[in-house]
């Protein structure tokens, strides 16, 4: 088994110069060859950062590489330091992410969204790019949410159902200084370029002299939205 697997997810309507930018820094900082999973999104709704999560569980049913944990970027993180190294602090922890906000959250507010049995244990855990997850954890919410739909944002969806069975989620010691919800006008091509760091979100091309990865020659899970029932 694999200690780690790194899923790369984008979705139609990202500028692929970017996508193709921060997948490859991804990939130039995979050092250890880990387990690359890129996945595209064909969910066109406009809402597909909502649910950036879901397409993840579905490719986790037909997976064909079994790994220890698991570490999920969207197509808008720029990579700048080692995997390993990102990942170092919260190695043997249930799932971790950038923040975990207090009650003050704005998303907190849409709570009674939750199945009533998961209220209890609303939890955010934001944003939902830069997690890392044990492989047990990984299976429970794919398990959960290939089967059943919460109406609600991926941070909160993700972080209620980890408390709810159990799992412990921790905030990751650095990445908040780097990781935020939208963009911050110090995350110039200058800062990124020169602090060998993990960066989200970077929706613009930095620099001219990244080598680009070749999309074509990666192999890609598809996922398009499921369609209600009629």
């Amino acid at each position: 088994m694999n200690d780690l697997g790194i899923i790369y997810q984008y979705h139609d309507g990202a500028d692929i110069n970017v996508v193709r930018q921060n997948l490859s820094s991804v990939i130039q900082c995979n050092t250890k060859n880990y387990p690359l999973i890129v996945i595209h999104s064909m969910d066109c709704s406009g809402d597909a950062w909502y649910h950036c999560d879901i397409p993840m569980y579905y490719w986790y049913q037909q997976r064909k590489v079994e790994c220890a944990r698991w570490l999920y970027l969207d197509w808008d993180v720029f990579f700048g330091m080692p995997v390993e190294e990102f990942c170092k602090p919260v190695w043997d922890e249930d799932i971790s992410g950038s923040s975990l906000p207090g009650s003050d959250w704005t998303w907190f507010r849409t709570i009674y969204d939750l199945p009533p049995k998961a209220r209890a244990f609303a939890c955010g855990i934001a944003p939902s790019c830069g997690l890392v997850m044990q492989d047990k954890v990984m299976a429970m919410l794919s398990k959960m949410f290939t089967k059943e739909t919460w109406p609600v944002i991926s941070e909160l969806r993700t972080g209620t159902a980890s408390v709810m069975n159990g799992f412990k989620p921790k905030q990751h010691p650095f990445a908040y200084e780097t990781f935020w919800w939208y963009c911050k006008p110090e995350f110039d091509a200058g800062v990124v370029n020169k602090e060998k760091r993990v960066w989200h979100p970077i929706k613009s091309v930095l620099r001219n002299d990244i080598p680009l990865c070749d999309m074509n020659s990666l192999e890609t899970f598809v996922w398009n939205k499921p369609q209600p029932s009629a």
